[in-house]
C-alpha cells in the first residue's frame, strides 16, 4: 500500500520509463495501449452511467409506448422501436455491472490486502481518475524532457538516468540500509 504522493510517482515512473526509452516503437506503444485500458476500464463506466440512464425508459414504459405505437405504425416500425429500447436496456444493464463490478472488486481487494473498511470501495471512481492524471503526467513529463527524469527510488535504491539518446540506461547510485 502506497502512503505517500511521491510513492505512487516513483512506482508509476518505474513501470513507465523502461518501455519509454526503449528506442523500438513497440513498447513505446505498450505505455499507451496501458493509458487506454486503464481509461476504458475504470473511468468509462462511469462516464457513460449518465447517458446510460438517460436514454432508456424502464420496461413498463417500453411496453406502454410500444402499444401506443401500434396502432400508429407498421411491423417493421414496431419491431425497430422495440430494439432499439431493448439495446438501450442492454446497454444500461452492462454499464451497471461494470460499475458494480469494479466497486466489488474494490471491497473484496480493501480487506486481506489493504486491511481497510470496503466502504472506501464507494471512492474507487476518484481513485481511478487519479491514476490516470498521474500516468498522463508522468508520461508527459518524460516525453517532453526525457533528459531531466531525474533519480528513481526502488528496493531502497536510488537510481540516475544517464540522459545518452541512443544508449538510455539507468546506473545505481546509492544504496540504502
Amino acid at each position: 500500500m502506497v502512503k505517500r504522493s511521491p510513492d505512487i510517482m516513483d512506482g508509476i515512473a518505474r513501470t513507465i520509463v523502461p518501455s519509454l526509452l526503449n528506442m523500438n516503437g513497440k513498447k513505446r506503444k505498450k505505455v499507451f495501449y496501458d493509458l487506454l485500458a486503464i481509461f476504458l476500464m475504470t473511468i468509462l463506466p462511469f462516464i457513460l452511467l449518465p447517458y446510460s440512464l438517460a436514454i432508456t425508459k424502464g420496461p413498463s414504459s417500453m411496453f406502454e409506448d410500444h402499444n401506443a405505437d401500434s396502432f400508429y405504425g407498421s411491423n417493421s416500425t414496431q419491431d425497430l422501436y422495440m430494439l432499439s429500447h431493448q439495446i438501450h436496456f442492454t446497454m444500461l444493464l452492462l454499464n451497471v455491472s461494470a460499475c458494480i463490478g469494479l466497486f466489488a472488486g474494490s471491497a473484496a481487494n480493501a480487506i486481506p490486502v489493504f486491511k481497510i473498511s470496503p466502504i472506501y470501495a464507494i471512492m474507487s471512481p476518484l481513485g481511478a481518475t487519479f491514476l490516470l492524471v498521474a500516468y498522463i503526467t508522468r508520461i508527459l513529463s518524460l516525453t517532453i524532457r526525457p533528459n531531466k527524469l531525474g533519480f528513481i527510488v526502488w528496493r531502497q535504491k536510488i537510481f540516475a538516468f544517464n540522459g545518452e539518446q541512443d544508449n538510455p540506461r539507468f546506473t545505481l547510485i546509492l544504496k540504502m540500509f
